[in-house]
């Protein structure tokens, strides 16, 4: 069971080697992973052929044949244009989650961020980006300032919550004329 979809970055179409095995033009899916369950999840069925217009997004899967989708033989399969924006923000996000458990493990094991970085590139099949190290060290440095932004505004939200707290507990106590201790 053929069916196409749009996957809008490179790196993350390259990515999908990775994750599958690529024959006769086609990527040949598995329920074994993250990425093959939502693929087959998400796939509809029309008794019509249903257009897609193929661009160089464009890549083509080869569902597996499971119970979750017995029923989709001998139909058109095809992914709407919201679900198939889904699968893209899941793919990324687990692209991101597989470099940052990937680069961590690098690191915690001594090795050099350019290291760690090439060879998450290799390991991962991303044949473009051999020798382009800056792309995935940059992802990798704007998460990291992202994280501790993020970690930034919830200490300086508990700072206020506690500053509220003991303002509010000292203006009770002056107003009951007793002492706040």
């Amino acid at each position: 069971m053929i069916v196409l979809i749009d996957i809008k970055k490179p790196m993350l179409r390259e990515y999908l080697h990775s994750q599958f095995a690529y024959e006769s033009d086609a990527f040949s899916v598995f329920r074994h992973n993250t990425f093959g369950k939502a693929l087959c999840a998400l796939v509809s069925k029309s008794d019509l052929p249903v257009k897609h217009e193929p661009s160089e997004k464009t890549i083509r899967i080869r569902l597996p044949n499971t119970k979750s989708i017995r029923s989709h033989r001998n139909h058109f399969l095809y992914y709407t244009t919201e679900d198939q924006l889904k699968l893209n923000d899941l793919l990324d996000s687990l692209f991101d989650i597989d470099f940052e458990s990937y680069y961590q493990a690098g690191i915690r094991l001594g090795m050099m961020q350019k290291d760690v970085i090439h060879n998450f590139i290799i390991n991962r099949k991303l044949v473009s980006m051999i020798g382009d190290v800056e792309t995935l060290k940059k992802r990798q440095y704007r998460k990291q300032r992202n994280d501790l932004e993020k970690l930034s505004n919830h200490l300086l939200q508990k700072i206020h919550y506690r500053d509220r707290l003991i303002k509010s507990t000292l203006a009770t106590a002056y107003r009951l004329n007793a002492s706040p201790l």
